[in-house]
């Protein structure tokens, strides 16, 4: 069992350490350490801190601050990560693991299908503390409250999303991924809920967002460029619509254009919409 603690920097005065109750009780009732015994300690911002403890109560563990180092934080990509509200159990082993494995950012996401619409903040902050105190990591993930989809979202990182039935995984999609991160070191990573992913306002029965990496707010600001960009899009929901089952029945691929034109979120993508007769003209 690590002996790694986390110490408030504002705990430190002179070469003297003293731990707060809660790291205290987990050094003398979990850990049982003693007067003499050693310790590593760190601020979850890259500095650690050896130890040795000089004197035990049940309430505080005091002690002397034998050297400290400044960790490295060598990581080329920051990752934040979207995590749904999930059932406890579950939330808590993906909270784990996610901090052990080095996410940089946590954001809890309340979608239309959780089966939760709350939590306690409190509670999870303590688990990401202890899972990185169990990987002795110095540097801990900042963990957000809890926001919408909308809220999270960032136009300006590599943005990916996670689906069960997606037909390639992200190992798959590895080169891609890469390549997008040349000019841009922050990833953007969602998890869908229990219930899976809902429509925002769908108008048909399959209703499909399909979204260019590229970030390009409005059609207006389309280039001649980008000709081959659009046109994979259009490639994209006719798979779509194969996919879905409504390639014969018949669909529409819609672009939106500001404000007059429905567009709530700058950032272009086509609407596929289908199983369902539309009319004309739309609404």
């Amino acid at each position: 069992m690590s002996n790694f603690s986390f110490i408030d920097k504002k705990n430190i005065k002179n070469s003297s350490f003293i731990l707060d109750e809660k790291e205290s009780h987990h050094i003398i009732s979990v850990l049982r350490l003693k007067e003499n015994s050693n310790l590593t300690l760190t601020d979850g911002q890259g500095k650690v801190y050896h130890a040795v403890i000089i004197e035990l109560n049940k309430k505080s563990v005091k002690g002397k601050i034998l050297r400290e180092e400044r960790i490295l934080n060598e990581q080329k990509y920051s990752i934040h990560l979207a995590l749904p509200l999930i059932k406890n159990n579950r939330f808590k082993i993906a909270l784990e693991k996610s901090v052990e494995l080095g996410v940089n950012e946590i954001t809890p996401i309340k979608f239309d299908k959780s089966v939760k619409s709350k939590i306690n903040y409190d509670k999870i902050h303590s688990i990401v503390h202890s899972a990185c105190k169990q990987s002795t990591r110095p540097y801990f993930p900042k963990l957000n409250k809890l926001k919408t989809f909308r809220e999270w979202y960032d136009s300006n990182a590599v943005n990916i999303v996670c689906l069960i039935d997606s037909e390639k995984t992200i190992l798959d999609q590895l080169d891609l991924i890469k390549s997008c991160l040349i000019n841009n070191h922050k990833i953007n990573l969602i998890v869908g809920p229990e219930g899976d992913f809902s429509e925002i306002n769908p108008t048909a029965p399959i209703h499909l967002l399909i979204i260019p990496k590229k970030k390009i707010e409005t059609l207006n600001d389309l280039t001649e460029g980008d000709t081959k960009l659009v046109g994979k899009l259009f490639q994209v929901a006719k798979n779509m619509a194969s996919k879905f089952g409504i390639d014969k029945s018949g669909y529409r691929a819609i672009f939106n254009c500001n404000e007059d034109g429905g567009q709530t979120v700058y950032h272009i993508h086509l609407h596929l919409v289908g199983g369902r007769s539309f009319s004309w003209p739309p609404g």
